[in-house]
């Protein structure tokens, strides 16, 4: 074992661990898990119609045709969700199914895209932390992050980023903590544009994906108002606005 190896792994911040745990969690899976997404299942309720959506979008509906028709017969429904979180599930899909039949492709998807979130989630909850915590501390966020949720051992995932998932609720854990990363930096006055673009990117994001995410969104910009206000900082709420009109333009794209 290296000298860099050792100090990655057993070092404080202890950068390694939460990677060992993702090998851990996605090597268990493969190789334990026996029912839910293994027997052709999907987890939720959201799930299978998130997964149908993207199925009709493979297999030639447009990008704002949005309509199911298996349900509301004859007439179907139109889904309130945008393409955002369909295309890197469409992406696994249809690399996949160069392979294996589509339905099969369509699990693999449910599979590969939680995990490949779990792990985009690591350097966001750092990028979180940072200005919290400070640069040397900012990985032993993760690590408490990793500790602390539930890591469900019947289908051997972290909690929020099950396997058989196709849907958005992984994307608001990481886009609100983008969004929140930014609001920090913005807070304690970092200078320049990104903490700026990054927070009106993470909520254009946040709207694309769905209306929960509005609350979140609000709270930002109530907490850089309340703390410009009662600082006598009106640089705040004005790099919340700026936010906010990155944000408008992008969801605007997105939708």
């Amino acid at each position: 074992m290296t000298s860099a190896f050792r100090d990655w792994l057993f070092k404080p911040p202890y950068k390694g661990v939460p990677w060992i745990v993702w090998c851990y969690v996605a090597l268990s899976c493969l190789v334990v898990t026996t029912g839910g997404v293994y027997k052709g299942e999907l987890t939720g309720f959201d799930d299978p119609v998130r997964m149908t959506q993207v199925l009709n979008w493979v297999n030639g509906a447009g990008w704002y045709d949005r309509t199911i028709t298996r349900v509301n017969a004859p007439d179907g429904f139109t889904s309130i969700w945008s393409r955002l979180v369909d295309i890197p599930i469409a992406l696994v899909i249809l690399i996949a199914q160069q392979f294996v039949a589509q339905k099969k492709a369509a699990l693999i998807a449910s599979v590969v895209i939680p995990f490949t979130e779990l792990a985009l989630l690591f350097p966001v909850m750092r990028y979180f932390a940072r200005p919290l915590v400070g640069k040397k501390d900012a990985w032993l966020v993760v690590l408490f992050l990793l500790f602390t949720t539930v890591t469900n051992f019947n289908p051997f995932s972290v909690a929020g980023f099950h396997t058989g998932e196709a849907s958005h609720h992984s994307w608001y854990v990481i886009l609100d903590l983008l969004m929140f990363g930014a609001v920090a930096r913005i807070a304690l006055g970092v200078i320049g544009s990104s903490p700026a673009l990054m927070m009106g990117g993470a909520a254009g994001g946040l709207l694309a994906v769905g209306i929960e995410g509005l609350p979140m969104i609000a709270g930002s910009v109530l907490l850089l108002g309340g703390l410009g206000w009662y600082c006598n900082r009106p640089a705040l709420p004005q790099r919340g606005m700026q936010a906010l009109i990155y944000a408008t333009l992008l969801g605007l794209i997105l939708l």
